[in-house]
């Protein structure tokens, strides 16, 4: 009989959740019953063959019954509590991020303080993991897409987990109709993931890419990671992240939606370990990062000191030099500003220009939309 909670559980599972558990681990079709069910069949280690009956029409009257029948089997052919498994076959079409806190230690609660700063960073470190897949940026400011609020509106967070304190975020994700290795097969040139199984594929490969250059921390490492979409507002979310996990530091994995399962050839690595002692180098890669956000629309003046022109090309470099900062500024002009910037350096004159900071190995002004030259006496 099916009592309390476990009819809410029951009540989620559809045919297609069931199905795409089943074919998950393992299970294959082997007839059907007309329009009301198909059937699923495993062998077991002695070679027996076990088979499943799954509903397909939900508007049977019997429709929890068969449900539960099913759940019952899988319970003594996996040996585990059948309402883990119906917990499974619910998520099959989510996307589960698991953040471990406090992992092997004996506490059995966590800070309230230190659960709101889990469950707002690990927000935070979703929102600018989707803010990557629409424009990789080292800083995000600006207001959030309407496309990225959609996601996060989404996004629902699971019951903890005993042992340790467990947190989950689970992403739905769009179930596939169709395998996508086999469309590539067919001649398919490209075959686009959902957004949402985009930002959690991001996800783990942004992970990976902080704990690269919190583990070899130079400039390689943080301009690699940030041409992949790494941010400072990742790079702080996982710090803060960490920092509440306890002495052990933060175990995270990612479980994905067997409904539309990842490719093994493509290697995505899915469970991490972050140490504790890697706090001070990734808040330190966040301040980097930060320090090359563009200053939009930024005046600067100065004198040229160097040009270089390619053979062939109308454009050009110039370096300018600011002598109130002394500071070395490269930028590149197209023929008439390049031009205008050699009459500059043979006169001696001074030049203006209004574009976009940017702070990386050097600094730069891009996006010019304005350039004057004018004599010294003019300041």
């Amino acid at each position: 009989m099916i009592v309390g909670r476990d009819v809410d559980v029951v009540d989620k599972i559809i045919s297609g959740n069931c199905e795409a558990y089943l074919k998950n681990k393992g299970w294959h079709r082997t007839g059907k019953i007309g329009c009301v069910a198909v059937i699923f069949g495993k062998e077991k280690e002695d070679g027996q063959l076990v088979e499943v009956l799954v509903p397909v029409d939900v508007e049977l009257l019997d429709y929890k019954n068969r449900i539960m029948d099913l759940l019952l089997i899988l319970q003594n052919f996996e040996n585990r509590e059948w309402r883990y498994i119906a917990n499974d076959i619910v998520l099959s079409t989510y996307d589960t991020f698991r953040i471990v806190a406090f992992k092997g230690d004996a506490s059995t609660s966590l800070p309230l303080n230190d659960a709101s700063t889990l469950l707002y960073k690990s927000l935070a470190m979703m929102s600018s993991t989707a803010q990557s897949i629409i424009s990789k940026r080292p800083h995000f400011q600006s207001k959030r897409s309407n496309e990225v609020n959609d996601f996060l509106s989404k996004l629902r967070m699971g019951h903890t987990e005993r042992g340790s304190f467990i947190m989950t975020i689970q992403t739905p994700i769009p179930p596939s109709f169709a395998n996508n290795l086999s469309l590539l097969e067919k001649g398919a040139s490209f075959v686009e993931e959902p957004f949402e199984r985009q930002v959690t594929t991001r996800l783990c490969s942004l992970i990976s890419e902080a704990m690269m250059v919190a583990n070899n921390p130079n400039e390689d490492t943080l301009t690699k990671s940030a041409s992949n979409g790494m941010s400072a507002n990742f790079f702080d979310a996982l710090a803060d992240i960490v920092s509440v996990c306890g002495e052990s530091g933060a175990n995270l994995d990612m479980t994905w939606a067997s409904a539309r399962p990842i490719e093994s050839s493509l290697n995505i690595k899915n469970n991490f370990f972050v140490k504790k002692e890697t706090i001070g180098t990734l808040r330190q890669a966040g301040i980097e990062l930060k320090a090359r956000t563009p200053e939009k629309n930024v005046e600067i003046s100065g004198v040229v000191t160097t040009l270089h022109k390619d053979t062939g090309k109308e454009s050009g470099t110039i370096k300018l030099v600011i002598p109130e900062k002394r500071k070395l500024i490269s930028i590149e002009l197209d023929g008439n500003n390049y031009n205008l910037a050699i009459d500059a350096h043979k006169n001696g004159k001074m030049v203006t220009l209004k574009g976009d900071l940017e702070k990386r190995s050097r600094t730069q002004l891009t996006n010019i939309s304005e350039m004057k030259i004018f004599e010294l006496e003019e300041l």
